[in-house]
């Protein structure tokens, strides 16, 4: 996954965004 698209993240819903977060 990208860490460097937090607009991506943001429109993502808040538990997926939290998982792709966890995985940085």
């Amino acid at each position: 996954m990208t860490g460097g698209m937090p607009h991506t993240l943001s429109s993502l819903d808040p538990v997926k965004r939290s998982r792709l977060t966890s995985l940085n």
